[in-house]
């Protein structure tokens, strides 16, 4: 819905409505103007889709061991935010090559876990 020069110049010549409303109630005399998305997205300037392959190591420093699955379970939320953050393209074999370590510590103040990321 568009208007005309005339609705428009109408509508400027009315007092202000800020001051008639109360703080939070819409202006009484509003028309509201639809986004119908028709504007092209903009590019991203200066970055190139990086589709190079990664060497992704987790060291998880663990009071106990984990099982290998859990291991490469609890990986596997570290490459999905590796990807979400796209500091890695994909997450799948043909993107990345994939370690899990596991190291022993002795107390829980110890535990963490330490990504190393390195592009091949």
């Amino acid at each position: 819905m568009s208007i005309t020069d005339e609705q428009l110049r109408d509508i400027l010549k009315r007092p202000a409505i800020a001051a008639r409303n109360p703080v939070g109630c819409p202006p009484q005399n509003a028309i509201a103007q639809p986004n119908v998305g028709h504007e092209p997205l903009a590019a991203d300037k200066g970055k190139t889709s990086d589709r190079g392959r990664y060497s992704v190591q987790f060291e998880l420093r663990v009071c106990r061991l984990l099982d290998i699955d859990n291991a490469y379970g609890a990986a596997k939320f570290g490459c999905d935010t590796l990807r979400y953050a796209k500091l890695i393209p994909e997450d799948n074999p043909s993107a990345i090559d994939l370690k899990v370590i596991q190291t022993k510590v002795s107390t829980k103040k110890e535990e963490c876990t330490i990504i190393l990321l390195t592009k091949l």
